[in-house]
């Protein structure tokens, strides 16, 4: 998680992000090789994509308020709709 804290925030730290942006993030990365997000599988090619973006999506929302290298994972849940939801990365201060 902690990988994953710092890319996003290294990518845009003043915007919210969907699950779609984080989850196209994580595909990016390891495209370039980066292994530090192997843990949330291939979330690109089916049947495995729809289970590892479910995974992942629960993870994002158990870590909500954490603070992982000093950056704080925020999420904005006043939609009732989960897929909605928006997460934010910030340096804790």
């Amino acid at each position: 998680m902690r990988a994953l804290f710092r890319i996003c925030f290294d990518v845009d730290h003043e915007d919210w992000w969907n699950k779609k942006q984080i989850f196209d993030a994580i595909t990016r990365e390891r495209d370039e090789g980066n292994d530090d997000l192997a843990y949330f599988g291939d979330l690109v090619h089916e049947p495995e994509a729809k289970k590892a973006k479910t995974r992942t999506g629960m993870v994002i929302k158990e870590f909500n308020s954490r603070v992982f290298g000093g950056i704080k994972m925020s999420m904005d849940k006043s939609s009732s709709n989960s897929g909605r939801h928006r997460v934010r990365f910030e340096r804790c201060r």
